[in-house]
């Protein structure tokens, strides 16, 4: 095996790098002797199962001992008992046993007196963390994410002095944060700086973190942390990422709960009932990058507070009660990020957007289900995902077109408007766009023949317009429609046999969102026509 013709090669390496090498079996028994210089050791991505790291535990020189995706089916106590058994448990400062098969519960490793990391996420590990686990006096990084562990976080890890990042998310915990913040809140509160409580039970109300003095990255998210946040507390001060979204939690924030955080540039308060009345001449100590306050209660003015704002990447204010004209402040902003989301959708938010010179592209605009009015500016068509229904949008869709557009759109939504005139003649410009929705306008003329060269689009739906003649030829090249929708226009003619060959496509009933409707100049009946391999009710009726 490698670890025997390793042993008779050399007795003076420092590193061995073996991963990715579907390696199985015993090691070489007299391998953890030989190798007595030794300090790291990297066997992830092969077969090992426990039985084969017996020859490990006699590397007295070993600092990194990296077993992650293997196959170590055992339980843990019995592993970490049998890495205690000899030398190793003095010398090794990182264990990663990620991504395996590993059963049983946590237990004492205090016995690994060097022991500065210790993972352990993505296994079987179960039950309660007993109360009486000790944690290594170094220890700096612990992570036990993506377990099925119950109960509460021990006391003894709030003494852990050297602890620097604590992931017990995806666990199942269930404690109140509260009695968890207090078991944490030993001198391990001087030094932790990240703690992920995430995807768990947890449930009561936010405390006060503001003991807490070097805590910068805290995610609470996706719990059912509930009740008003107490208008005395505050966060962490040198906090840089805070993450509570999607809980119960109620209340208001003020600018007091954010009044030290100058460090902050991760902010998501996202789903919850949380109300934000920050005073009118208040200017944050921080800035933001990312901004996610979704379903929050911001209304019904826009916030004032967002003008200090200038280098967030990422904004989510969508769904927030605000009533009011967009400031003429905002829009310059956007420009000023090469790359950035922003949805800003299911307000009431009123006026027209200018037009931002702007070389930018964007991931993601979402404007959608406002009263937006007016034309849709020439920038926006540099968003890879661009999202404007059920706005007052009207005029013509020219921003579309120009020498100077650039061809990354992928998703395009702009049905329920106003929108008039021919649909533009300048769809090899975008050829990326797989969905494209012009539903609900005032469109006419004719399907323009360009439109057959966006072959990766999945959906075209173009219902209630009034577009008249026929379908283009062209569009008998797509090879990946799934959803198509003329129903509710003026076309004539025949329904091209070519559709019969499109066996990906959704044919469903009028209840359904996807309808296979055509409407026929002067001709009202209802006929069964065969598609290929595709039979169902066509519906032709007079305009």
């Amino acid at each position: 095996m490698v670890f025997q013709w390793v042993s008779n090669m050399t007795s003076n390496l420092v590193e061995l790098d073996l991963r990715y090498n579907q390696l199985e079996g015993s090691t070489s028994s007299n391998f953890g002797i030989v190798m007595n210089s030794l300090r790291h050791l990297l066997l992830s991505n092969n077969y090992l199962k426990a039985k084969d790291l017996k020859s490990f535990i006699n590397i007295c020189t070993l600092h990194s001992l990296y077993l992650t995706l293997n196959n170590l089916t055992e339980d843990l106590p019995s592993i970490l008992g049998n890495l205690s058994s000899g030398c190793v448990r003095h010398s090794l400062q990182e264990l990663d046993l990620s991504g395996n098969y590993i059963t049983g519960t946590l237990s004492d490793i205090s016995v690994f007196s060097s022991l500065k990391s210790f993972f352990l996420f993505g296994n079987l590990l179960s039950g309660r963390i007993p109360e009486g686990m000790k944690l290594p006096s170094t220890l700096e990084d612990l992570s036990v994410r993506s377990n099925s562990l119950q109960g509460r976080i021990p006391k003894s890890f709030g003494n852990a002095c050297s602890l620097l990042s604590l992931d017990i998310s995806n666990t199942g915990l269930s404690d109140e944060l509260p009695i968890i913040i207090s078991h944490l809140s030993g001198c391990a509160r001087y030094s932790l700086q990240e703690l992920y409580q995430n995807m768990n039970q947890i449930n009561g109300r936010i405390p006060d973190f503001s003991t807490f003095t070097s805590l910068k990255i805290l995610y609470l998210d996706n719990n059912k942390l509930n009740g008003e946040i107490p208008m005395d507390i505050q966060f962490a001060p040198k906090l840089e990422k805070l993450y509570i979204n999607s809980n119960s939690l109620k209340g208001v924030l003020t600018d007091y709960h954010f009044a030290n955080m100058s460090k902050l540039e991760y902010l998501d308060l996202s789903d919850n009932s949380l109300g934000l009345a920050f005073n009118q001449n208040w200017v944050p100590p921080f800035q933001l990058l990312s901004i996610y306050l979704r379903s929050c209660q911001l209304g019904p003015t826009f916030p004032m507070w967002l003008q200090t704002q200038n280098k967030f990447v990422h904004i989510d204010i969508s769904n927030t009660t605000i009533s009011d004209i967009v400031p003429e402040w905002f829009w310059p902003k956007l420009p000023l990020q090469k790359v950035m989301t922003m949805n800003i959708s299911y307000n009431s938010l009123q006026g027209t957007i200018p037009n931002v010179s702007s070389t930018y592209i964007s991931i993601s605009m979402q404007l959608g289900s406002n009263q937006f009015e007016g034309s849709i500016p020439l920038f926006l068509r540099n968003s890879r995902i661009l999202g404007l229904s059920k706005n007052k949008f009207s005029n013509r869709i020219s921003f579309l077109c120009g020498d100077d557009a650039i061809p990354i759109q992928v998703y395009l939504d702009i049905s329920y408007n106003q929108l008039s005139g021919d649909i533009p003649d300048c769809w090899k410009q975008i050829n990326s766009l797989i969905y494209l929705d012009l539903s609900y306008n005032n469109f006419s003329g004719r399907i323009p023949t360009s439109i057959g060269w966006l072959l990766d689009l999945e959906a075209l739906l173009l219902r209630n317009n009034n577009l008249v003649e026929g379908i283009p030829l062209s569009i008998r090249n797509y090879t990946k429609l799934v959803m198509f929708d003329l129903s509710e226009n003026r076309l004539s003619g025949s329904i091209p046999d070519w559709i019969g060959t499109k066996t990906k496509l959704q044919i469903e009933s009028e209840k359904e969102s996807i309808l296979w409707e055509f409407t026929i100049n002067g001709l009202l009946s209802k006929k069964s026509s065969s598609f290929g391999s595709l039979t169902k009710q066509l519906i032709w009726k007079n305009s």
